[in-house]
């Protein structure tokens, strides 16, 4: 509730909406300096008027509980022309595969919804098979975990500037070649600042 009360308040300026933002923090948390909420962290710089927010602990508290705090760096959430396909009818997964998949995707998800725009559509499209995941999945799964501990530094920048509201929107048509489903995404800018997506 917050952050949507700092993004489309009715100020002109970006440091009344970075001031704005920091009020309705300390308000709901007690304290004028916030540096952390909900496992997210936040840095400020009061000079620059910028802000950022990360993940980074929670993100290497996802790589050691899935061993994977030294991966070997990978570019891609998946590997270029992946096309996840369903398990065959006659396949039910074990409870072990099962459980493990929905905590990676699960983990996944929250980061992803947080602050990595960039994981977005490899989580999205692994998701779907948290029914019936198969090793591959599994494989697939964690080999978005090795790209977010390849790209730890990655954040989302705050800066402020111009108050132009910019979306964007993209889909394949009939992309998914198993349902003949479209995939769609879109990114909605706030000024330079991602807000959605």
């Amino acid at each position: 509730m917050a952050w949507g009360c700092a993004i489309a308040g009715p100020y002109p300026s970006w440091p009344c909406r970075m001031a704005n933002f920091q009020l309705h923090l300390s308000v709901l948390y007690g304290t004028m300096q916030v540096h952390c909420v909900l496992g997210f962290q936040i840095t400020h710089n009061c000079v620059k008027c910028s802000m950022v927010l990360h993940q980074h602990p929670y993100v290497l508290k996802v790589l050691k509980h899935f061993q994977m705090e030294n991966v070997k760096h990978i570019c891609t959430p998946l590997p270029a022309g992946y096309q996840p396909s369903t398990a065959p009818k006659d396949y039910n997964a074990s409870p072990t595969i099962r459980q493990r998949y929905q905590s990676v995707i699960g983990s996944l998800l929250f980061v992803m919804l947080g602050t990595c725009p960039d994981i977005a559509l490899a989580v999205i499209k692994m998701s779907q098979f948290m029914a019936n995941p198969t090793e591959e999945h599994l494989s697939k799964a964690l080999h978005i975990v090795k790209y977010l501990g390849s790209t730890p530094n990655l954040a989302l920048h705050f800066s402020g500037g111009a108050l132009s509201l910019d979306c964007y929107s993209d889909s394949d048509w009939a992309g998914d070649s198993e349902t003949r489903c479209s995939t769609s995404g879109y990114t909605i800018f706030l000024g330079y600042d991602l807000v959605s997506w």
